[in-house]
């Protein structure tokens, strides 16, 4: 029985999956080769891994198919010490803020990110620790996420990293309340509406400006 053969240059592009992802940079546009793309995919998939590709990101990153993942992540929780239900709450957050609107299409090509202040804004509150300000308890918690790439900071903004994509997303709002949902999505809209309002108001007020200068 012969062995499978495999494109080298297949070989190459999953031997650089090792950490479950790779920047789109360093493959170029995987895409534009079909026939590669889809030996790339067919490859992996022998191993048992899904190949995603998220629009408007700049990583390719791979999972464990449902069949073979076998409480992956619940694992990957219990053997890292210090990543508790806290992380798991702000996992939970930041995945509907960052990653829904990329599943659903709202936010179209615009940046999807968020801040420490919108963060402890409208969820500080809930992550009240001892004596800790919420804005340092979230920071803290934050810190973890990053070590793990669940998030990226880049000029104090929050993006989703790679770790965040390869979450089984079906899967994970599932175990999400409804409320909780609800809660965080009006949040979200809010946050949108005052930003809106603001956006206006200035817009307004530089009118009026502009209207009260005398003529020359």
């Amino acid at each position: 029985m012969e062995g499978i053969v495999v494109n080298p240059e297949v070989q190459r592009i999953c031997a650089l999956f090792h950490y479950g992802w790779i920047s789109k940079e360093s493959v170029g546009t995987l895409e534009k080769n079909l026939t590669l793309y889809r030996e790339v995919q067919q490859t992996l998939a022998m191993m048992g891994y899904e190949l995603i590709n998220f629009p408007n990101c700049e990583w390719y990153v791979i999972r464990l198919k449902k069949q073979f993942d076998d409480d992956a992540f619940e694992k990957f929780q219990r053997k890292n010490n210090g990543f508790n239900k806290r992380h798991m709450a702000l996992i939970t957050i930041l995945f509907i803020k960052l990653i829904m609107p990329r599943l659903t299409g709202n936010y179209g090509n615009q940046e999807v990110y968020t801040t420490l202040d919108e963060l402890t804004l409208n969820y500080g509150d809930k992550f009240r620790f001892r004596r800790m300000s919420p804005r340092h308890s979230i920071e803290s918690l934050i810190k973890m996420l990053k070590k793990h790439w669940f998030v990226i900071e880049v000029d104090y903004r929050y993006y989703a990293g790679p770790a965040m994509f390869m979450l089984h997303y079906h899967e994970y709002l599932q175990g999400v309340t409804q409320d909780m949902l609800q809660e965080m999505m009006d949040a979200t809209q809010q946050v949108t509406r005052d930003l809106s309002e603001d956006q206006q108001r200035t817009a307004t007020e530089a009118d009026l400006t502009v209207e009260g200068e005398p003529s020359e």
